[in-house]
């Protein structure tokens, strides 16, 4: 059993006293804060150990303050948590084998009493060991059916609660998510929503299924020829829902046509071979046969595996292709498609020098670029239709300002053989993959193709600048950093730290949670396994649009460092650096995009009267 140990400055000297006690008797516990000398709310110290039960890094909690009752009741807002003020031996028992609390609160006037008690049942049974308390945990558990109205309220205020901690309090670093503006967010909310636009090419016109479409179907177009300028590209596919399907529609377009030709009667065939990265060297998950990939390929006769081969990766830098190696392969290999693209993703890919290798196939492969995560880095650090590519995927809300959906772009000219390929990717958008593609979102992604159009070139600069900056410090503080210094360890919003020496990759990625730093673990290219990562990986791009240039991030990886490092609790800290970054930034300022946000609201809802009494409940909330 490991226990999370926490107090606010009242509880300090009592906290200190219980670390030792079970130090001394070998419990496994963690320490939460706070820190000698600091004055604290201890409604933070109570939150941050309720996560971390309910997160499952520790089994129970020990709070401590000046009576115990704050601490108590902080904790038991959240959902799931039971805790007990402890003010004598006898009541921290029974909180244990009556109520089954998964946490006790101390009064700093009690040292020793707590840790006592809640340590004499280390092996203690899953419940209470009296058939009636049992009964009554469970009904403490489960407690009465709660009313409609009392389950809105709860999942509101759990709402209101991650939001206010995932936007004010943290540093949202994981290179997949980002925040859209307030005004892309108003956008997903409107009207189009709840509607269906279903439509298809018939007999060379766009045929809609569905009455009052005229808004969202001139909502698309525009957004196709937005979405095409941005990439310099002739078609726009915008019905996929997320970079997964974008990919998977592709997959299945291409296969399609590689069976157009095919005989009556004869069976249809997958793909004969395809290249792509591998998993462990930082290849996209929808890019893989166990993704959207699957029954897509044809299967090697002598091994039962999908004839799938891999980009081969230098040995002195393995985020890096090897040339040499990589035309080899494919002049044996010959595949059908080439998809190019990362999760873990540092470098470019080499779509020119396989498009001048394949350029003079009789039939050369199709050339994918899966671009989710540097999306929105599309001409500063990549260009693939440039370089050769014929199709671009990718999700429009990692480093592209966009609403959670997908895109398929494509630079197929008219009269090329690979030209009817579009035809079936179009297909397979509808009706071979999605009936509603969800409308609300789609507007919203016209609303951040603006934005991103605006503001691309400097947007992009910064971010570049940030990755950069960011990996230079966190190596001047000790951090360990894949990449070579000489590149600046990174081409794109992701930076890569190897913090084996510090611990797992998974438990330093939850104690950078516990303060307040939000990243992923990652399976570096010498791991095992991924439940064996040793690596943590983070992007920039959300953090930039809230204002935060290379100094900025200078002082984060000093956070950063003293969390990773030297366990140190650094929540509150952490908190407080982030109010100084509160404002979205490419995009309208605030003076601007609110009174637009305002009116895109209050016309979502029929009654005008709802819109006002929203909006002085708003500022009731605003000034809470």
């Amino acid at each position: 059993m490991k226990i999370a140990l926490a107090s606010d400055h009242a509880g300090y000297e009592l906290k200190t006293g219980v670390a030792a006690y079970l130090r001394e008797r070998g419990t496994p516990f963690e320490d939460l804060g706070c820190g000698p000398g600091e004055k604290v709310d201890y409604v933070d110290y109570a939150a941050k150990a309720a996560r971390a039960v309910l997160g499952g890094s520790c089994d129970r909690a020990i709070l401590v303050c000046g009576t115990g009752l704050g601490m108590a009741v902080a904790a038991n807002k959240f959902k799931g948590i039971r805790a007990t003020p402890c003010w004598n031996e006898y009541v921290a028992e029974v909180s244990r084998s009556h109520a089954d609390a998964h946490a006790g609160a101390g009064p700093r006037h009690r040292p020793g009493l707590v840790g006592d008690a809640l340590r004499r049942r280390p092996t203690r049974p899953p419940g209470p060991e009296d058939p009636r308390h049992r009964e009554r945990e469970l009904q403490i558990t489960e407690g009465p059916m709660p009313t409609f109205a009392e389950k809105v309220r709860d999942l509101a205020a759990r709402t209101e609660q991650n939001s206010a901690w995932r936007q004010r309090d943290c540093f949202n670093l994981i290179p997949s998510e980002s925040t859209p503006s307030l005004l892309v967010k108003m956008c997903e909310i409107a009207d189009p929503a709840g509607r269906y636009a279903e439509h298809r090419t018939m007999k060379g016109e766009e045929v809609y299924f569905y009455q009052g479409i005229d808004f969202i179907r001139d909502v698309e177009v525009e957004c196709q020829r937005e979405m095409a300028a941005f990439f310099g590209c002739t078609d726009i596919e915008l019905r996929p829902i997320s970079g997964q399907m974008a990919n998977e529609v592709v997959f299945k377009g291409l296969v399609k046509f590689l069976n157009r030709g095919r005989a009556e009667g004869r069976p249809s065939r997958r793909m004969r071979l395809v290249l792509n990265n591998e998993l462990i060297y930082g290849g996209h998950l929808s890019a893989q046969p166990m993704g959207a990939l699957f029954n897509y390929v044809e299967e090697d006769p002598a091994t039962g595996k999908e004839q799938v081969v891999n980009f081969p990766v230098r040995k002195d830098n393995p985020y890096k292709p090897d040339l040499e190696r990589l035309a080899a392969i494919l002049e044996t290999h010959k595949p059908e498609l080439v998809v190019f693209g990362k999760s873990m993703f540092l470098y470019r890919e080499p779509v020119r020098f396989v498009a001048d290798i394949v350029g003079g196939w009789k039939e050369r492969p199709v050339l994918m670029f899966d671009m989710a995560h540097v999306l929105g880095l599309y001409g500063a650090f990549q260009a693939p239709f440039e370089e050769g590519a014929d199709v671009v995927t990718g999700s429009t809300h990692k480093t592209f300002f966009g609403t959670q959906r997908g895109v398929v772009a494509g630079n197929i000219p008219k009269g090329s053989p690979l030209r009817g390929l579009w035809t079936e990717i179009k297909g397979r958008a509808f009706p071979g993959s999605t009936s509603n593609h969800h409308l609300g979102t789609l507007l919203g992604l016209l609303m951040a193709a603006y934005e991103m159009n605006a503001f691309k070139e400097p947007f992009q600069k910064q971010v570049r600048a940030n990755a950069r900056a960011l990996a230079k410090a966190l190596h001047a503080h000790g951090i360990p950093v894949e990449g070579d210094p000489a590149d600046g360890y990174t081409e794109t919003h992701q930076v890569i730290i190897r913090v084996k020496a510090f611990g797992p990759g998974m438990e330093i990625a939850r104690r950078l949670e516990t303060n307040n730093v939000l990243t992923n673990y990652q399976a570096l290219p010498d791991d095992a396994t991924f439940l064996e990562a040793s690596g943590i990986r983070l992007g920039v791009q959300e953090m930039t649009r809230f204002g935060m240039t290379e100094k900025d991030f200078d002082a984060l990886a000093g956070l950063m460092s003293d969390i990773i490092i030297r366990d140190k609790p650094a929540g509150p800290e952490v908190a407080r650096y982030r109010k100084r970054f509160l404002t979205m930034g490419f995009t309208l300022p605030p003076a601007e995009a609110v009174p637009i946000a305002a009116r895109i609201l209050a016309a979502a809802v029929p009654d005008p009267a709802y819109a006002a009494l929203f909006a002085d409940n708003l500022r009731k909330a605003a000034g809470a």
